[in-house]
């Protein structure tokens, strides 16, 4: 089966089509909101992650604050990604070849959903690009190639650390084979990660360690090595990875051994095999996906028996179909359905989150908080007002720390929504006086804790100094600045 150009266009064109129109209807999702307040924020690094998003999105923000406008940074990223396999595959392979390798990307779960993990846009962005352009440096012997390649790849480092297995697989591809020969272009590829690296480790050195302090040792802490969360890790994997095509290229591994096939075969299996060991550990999410799902689909141009082309492509379409009959639905299934099941407020808030703004509106003359940073970052983005957290132990959303005026609401009136009902009797004795309302929102029940009087002496007492104890505390084997916060 051959796919003509016009074919593919088309295919593309309506794909993206699609995920633009998904883009406009799905309101915006918690981490989106939450580094879109981060870009409000602008610092040189963040506690939960390197600060390349925030960088990108604020730079955007200049042109629109809308949330499909930041989303065209993960369409635009996985158009790149259609590009960065179809070159690859121009290496070893025909344009038709190419274009089949690229279409059935397209039609993956990963190209389709990539409007809404606009967070991991700059990891897929500069990560691709820059192990093509090493590759393209190694293949053409161009050694200032290998030092862009090395910027690109340091920009993705300061996306997430996730694109350390990629790092691995170029070291590795350089050192096994003809070292003597390719040595200088990874040589110059460090050259030009290493002022990201350093950038990284300075706001590090002078903030504790948090980043790095909460990626290696609070991540994870005290969970157990679990096989059934890396089985949960190879069930994602063949969800969104065209488990066909993997099959297929299973049963042609020998071919996998070829020379032209090395660099994409050593990006897959490093990236691969981390993962399956971090799982062991922790949940691997769609975004872990992204680092090598470029390479593993290049790959896929290895499949020439027209009959398998034929019948991987039907059913990648016919995939991607359910995948976004799955998604319409979801726009336009109707909430109140849900009423009664435990998570109903969580689907509210995700789907509906303006009429949660709505139900706020009889508090707007209150400070107004809550007691997750994901609940916070929504409700700040479509309430239009600065939302903080209070009473939040948890690991996650930790910038919200630097973001409050604690001082200032010493005795102040305080409003604290919260997911759910029968929450906030925790909270009433740091208010001389409260009350708790629950409404309905979309039948859906959120609770309303006002208090009149806060007691900030006792909050730093019992919750903070809990949390500098358990989340700014670094290794002490590390150095840290004296001015570190």
């Amino acid at each position: 089966m051959e796919i003509s150009r016009q074919t593919f266009i088309r295919i593309l064109v309506a794909i993206t089509i699609i995920k633009i129109v998904f883009a406009f209807v799905f309101p915006i999702k918690n981490d989106e909101a939450y580094y879109v307040l981060w870009a409000q924020h602008l610092s040189s690094g963040y506690y939960d992650h390197p600060p390349m998003i925030a960088w990108l999105l604020h730079l955007m923000s200049y042109i629109s604050g809308s949330i499909v406008w930041f989303r065209m940074l993960a369409i635009a990223a996985s158009l790149v990604a259609v590009w960065v396999i179809y070159r690859f595959v121009c290496f070893f392979a025909s344009d038709d070849s190419a274009r089949f390798a690229a279409t059935l990307f397209v039609l993956s779960p990963l190209y389709i959903l990539l409007f809404l993990i606009s967070n991991d846009a700059p990891l897929l962005l500069f990560s691709s690009m820059g192990m093509l352009l090493f590759y393209v440096a190694l293949e053409r012997e161009r050694l200032p190639y290998a030092l862009g390649s090395g910027v690109l790849l340091g920009a993705a480092f300061l996306s997430k650390y996730l694109v350390a297995p990629l790092g691995i697989a170029v070291a590795l591809y350089s050192l096994i084979w003809h070292p003597r020969k390719r040595w200088p272009y990874l040589a110059l590829a460090v050259v030009g990660a290493l002022p990201f690296v350093l950038q990284h480790l300075y706001y590090n050195y002078t903030h504790s360690w948090n980043t790095l302090n909460f990626h290696f040792f609070l991540r994870n802490a005290g969970t157990n090595a679990s096989f059934s969360m890396l089985l949960f890790y190879i069930f994602g994997m063949a969800l969104v990875m065209t488990p066909w095509g993997v099959g297929y290229l299973a049963a042609m591994h020998r071919r996998l051994k070829e020379l032209p096939y090395r660099f994409l075969l050593m990006a897959v299996l490093t990236s691969t095999i981390v993962f399956a060991l971090a799982s062991l550990k922790t949940v691997i999410g769609l975004h872990f996906f992204l680092v090598f799902a470029p390479y593993l689909f290049a790959l896929y141009a290895l499949i020439e028996k027209p009959r398998a082309r034929k019948w991987l492509t039907v059913l990648s379409g016919a995939y991607a179909a359910l995948w976004i009959g799955l998604f319409a639905a979801m726009a336009v299934f109707p909430l109140d359905r849900l009423q009664g099941w435990k998570f109903h407020a969580d689907f509210v808030l995700g789907l509906a989150p303006k009429a949660v703004c709505t139900a706020l509106e009889p508090y707007d003359q209150y400070p107004i908080f809550s007691d997750y940073y994901a609940n916070a970052a929504i409700l700040s983005y479509e309430c239009k007002r600065e939302i903080n957290v209070l009473f939040s132990g948890s690991r996650y959303g930790r910038e919200f720390d630097r973001w409050t005026d604690l001082a200032s609401l010493d005795g102040k009136d305080l409003v604290i929504v919260s997911v759910g009902k029968d929450r906030g009797e925790n909270w009433k004795s740091y208010f001389k006086h409260s009350r708790i309302d629950v409404v309905s929102v979309r039948g859906a029940p959120f609770t309303i804790f006002v208090g009149e009087g806060f007691n900030l002496p006792l909050y730093e007492k019992n919750v903070l100094a809990p949390i500098k104890q358990r989340y700014y505390q670094p290794p002490r084997w590390l150095p840290v600045a004296k001015s570190a916060s």
